[in-house]
């Protein structure tokens, strides 16, 4: 059991360490600068500037300097990414650059609505199904199970 829930834990982290990575690949190398469309397009630089040092882009996205590493300990090889990483998995999200306030009270206003929604939906789909699911056994190697297995694959 515990080698079961250790390769589960390393499943996990490996899964969200890689959906991270093609993300910030996306945002951050493949996109344009993200600053500049939360700024505004006709900005001035100090401006941008600081909206860049508040969003974390002023960091090197991805900086390989192996000499400067290994002398200060300080610059790190992925200054960006594994920022974000670390606080990601330690649930330390940022403000909302959308909303301009914490995530965790974003999530404390809006979590109960959508449970409200997705709660009474989810117990009515099991319900149906497991319906389903007992009036299909009832009928075993019949023609309608046949039917229903071919139509479900």
């Amino acid at each position: 059991m515990f080698a079961f829930l250790v390769r589960k834990l390393v499943l996990t982290v490996s899964i969200v360490f890689g959906v991270m990575l093609l993300t910030f690949l996306l945002f951050n190398v493949v996109a344009k600068d993200p600053a500049r469309s939360f700024a505004g397009k006709h900005v001035s630089a100090e401006l941008l500037e600081a909206k860049r040092h508040q969003m974390g882009l002023d960091k090197p996205k991805i900086a390989l300097n192996f000499e400067a590493y290994h002398k200060a300990q300080t610059h790190k090889f992925f200054a960006l990414f594994d920022t974000q990483f670390f606080n990601i998995m330690t649930f330390q999200f940022p403000m909302s650059m959308r909303y301009q306030e914490s995530v965790w009270s974003l999530f404390g206003r809006k979590a109960p609505v959508s449970l409200m929604i997705q709660g009474p939906a989810f117990i009515s789909g099991r319900g149906r199904q497991r319906g389903i699911a007992m009036w299909m056994a009832a009928r075993r190697g019949t023609a309608v199970d046949f039917t229903a297995t071919a139509l479900r694959c």
